[in-house]
């Protein structure tokens, strides 16, 4: 384990904030950066500090409070306790987290679990499978076979994505521009599909825009309004209304 300077504090969120990440190596403010460890699980003190995660096919455990968590390396076990930001750019990691504000996936087949925390996430990575206990105030998904299983939702999108699934006991917003995605919430304010052949089961939803083909919507309880444009669609509710 080595002490360098590395990777600074970078305003923002989101894809940009990874990539400006990448780009910074070796500037600004002081963090740690892990290479080559022992095989055995790795215990490191963030101590108010950035972390990068450089090495492939290791296990570590971070432990105090860390600010931002990178991992540039694939095929990585990594148990947090509590992070700020959550960058993933390696692929084929597992992530298990107490609380994390921000989350980035880049890479693919990484699979994520985080307890409470999440303000925003959004997930360009393919095969990705994340698990949030807590509520989620924005979400957005552009990456395909993802399966996001999340608390309480705030906006959700799905951004030209395919063969994704989410599931959540609520959401005030849902949006589906890809296709072949599977959508299962609990109670909803709004969802609008505008993709082709997605499913979405809802208990309770108050208002359902469908503007592609083949889709199929079910509400099973209260009343829902309902706008369709489109072939083929298939919208079941317990009552429309105007």
């Amino acid at each position: 384990m080595t002490s360098s300077a590395s990777v600074p504090r970078i305003p923002g969120r989101g894809a940009s904030r990874a990539a400006a990440i990448i780009t910074a190596l070796g500037l600004g403010a002081a963090s740690l950066v892990l290479s080559a460890p022992a095989h055995a699980a790795t215990t490191i003190d963030c101590g108010g500090t950035d972390i990068q995660l450089t090495t492939s096919n290791e296990d570590y455990v971070l432990t105090g409070t860390c600010l931002g968590v990178s991992l540039m390396g694939s095929n990585l076990t990594v148990s947090i306790s509590s992070a700020t930001d959550l960058w993933l750019v390696g692929s084929n990691n597992t992530v298990t987290a107490g609380s994390a504000t921000e989350l980035v996936l880049e890479g693919g087949n990484n699979t994520v679990s985080i307890d409470s925390g999440l303000t925003f996430a959004t997930m360009a990575g393919a095969n990705a499978h994340v698990t949030v206990a807590g509520a989620v105030p924005s979400l957005i998904v552009s990456g395909s076979n993802t399966t996001v299983t999340a608390g309480p939702l705030g906006t959700a999108k799905f951004l030209r994505n395919a063969n994704s699934t989410l599931r959540a006991p609520s959401a005030d917003t849902v949006l589906v521009q890809g296709s072949n995605n599977d959508v299962f919430i609990g109670t909803l304010r709004t969802l609008t599909i505008k993709g082709a052949n997605n499913l979405a089961k809802l208990k309770k939803a108050k208002k359902v825009v469908v503007k592609g083909a083949n889709n199929h919507v079910k509400v099973a309880k209260g009343r829902t309004k309902v706008k369709v444009s489109g072939a083929n669609n298939r919208i079941k509710v317990k009552k429309r209304i105007k």
